[in-house]
């Protein structure tokens, strides 16, 4: 009769495991604060100061309605003549793209590039090693010429009358590269 006292006591004892084991763990999710509860949100809107980062958005976005910019500056620019350093661009294409190396004082012949689809274009020289080189820009009715000191880049913007345009180029034995760009827009 011991044996089975044993016996049913292990039998309840798994039992009771087993109701144990199937009840849900989990639990319900807070229900947050009482309804009716009133919140207010003092000084609105919140002051940022030092750099906001935005994570685990896709790489564009899509905005409706209207956006505002505030407290942008104006800029106004009248009758002052712009110094401009660097790449210019014009809603341009590129004509002529060409580097030439070791110019000699005769004159060097790059061309004729077809301008025909272009109202203004733009011839823009830089010139490496030691040295001057004289840059020549002619069209069926324009012709200018101008200097590129070694280590510089001048750029120069015609309105151009006529459908080609001519590029020649001559300097001393000290100009190692020239590099020419011509524009259109």
């Amino acid at each position: 009769m011991r044996e089975f006292g044993k016996i049913l006591r292990l039998v309840l004892c798994l039992s009771v495991l087993a109701v144990a084991l199937s009840v849900p763990t989990s639990r319900a999710a807070d229900p947050g604060p009482p309804s009716g509860l009133s919140v207010k949100v003092l000084n609105t809107p919140l002051p940022v100061t030092g750099t906001v980062s935005i994570g685990n958005l896709p790489a564009t976005q899509s905005i409706s309605g209207s956006v505002t910019i505030t407290n942008t500056p104006s800029v106004t620019i009248a009758n002052t003549p712009l110094a401009v350093t660097g790449a210019v661009t014009l809603g341009t294409k590129v004509i002529a793209d060409f580097e030439a190396d070791s110019l000699d004082s005769s004159q060097h012949k790059f061309g004729p590039f077809d301008i025909s689809q272009f109202s203004k274009i733009r011839l823009r020289v830089t010139a490496n090693g030691s040295g001057t080189v004289i840059a020549d820009i002619e069209t069926d009715g324009l012709g200018d010429f101008f200097s590129v000191d070694a280590g510089n880049v001048e750029s120069r913007v015609y309105d151009i009358p006529g459908t080609s345009a001519t590029i020649f180029l001559n300097g001393d034995p000290n100009i190692t590269q020239v590099f020419v760009k011509l524009f259109g827009s």
